[in-house]
């Protein structure tokens, strides 16, 4: 029981972004979207915390794939999610599913749809660009250690 709280603490650190995607789905029509500067700052946030998460992680002695895989595992089941209803049905779903997943990648938006384009905005690419730098930037995290020797 003692080995599997830090992988459940893991598990749980990937998931963290739904708090400011659902902060940001409820008040974000106040602070212009996520392309604003308080939507990007948002997002940097985000990113900075895999970078501390996955550094963190590889501070206590957790090393290899499976620390990473654990951070971003919820994070690629999201990004499934996200793949078959956009892709399967054309839009987000109408339930707990449907907004979980949107609410994943919303802070990490605006970000991944600028460094994409600005006309693939929206679509299945976005999300998927989203956990793409997050798993890049907790990988990064993660090394850092190891490169200062």
């Amino acid at each position: 029981m003692k080995r599997a709280w830090p992988q459940l603490r893991l598990l749980l650190l990937g998931a963290v972004p739904l708090l400011p995607g659902c902060a940001l789905e409820k008040w974000g029509r106040f602070i212009a979207g996520d392309r604003s500067l308080a939507g990007v700052l948002v997002g940097v946030g985000v990113l900075v915390f895999f970078y501390v998460a996955a550094q963190r992680a590889a501070r206590r002695g957790e090393k290899g794939f499976r620390p990473l895989a654990l951070l971003n595992g919820f994070g690629l089941l999201m990004l499934v999610l996200v793949c078959v209803q956009l892709v399967g049905a054309g839009d987000y779903w109408p339930n707990l599913a449907g907004d979980l997943s949107r609410w994943f990648f919303l802070p990490v938006m605006g970000i991944s749809s600028n460094l994409l384009m600005r006309g693939a905005s929206y679509g299945w690419m976005a999300p998927m660009a989203a956990w793409f730098l997050q798993a890049l930037l907790s990988a990064i995290g993660s090394n850092v250690r190891f490169l200062r020797k």
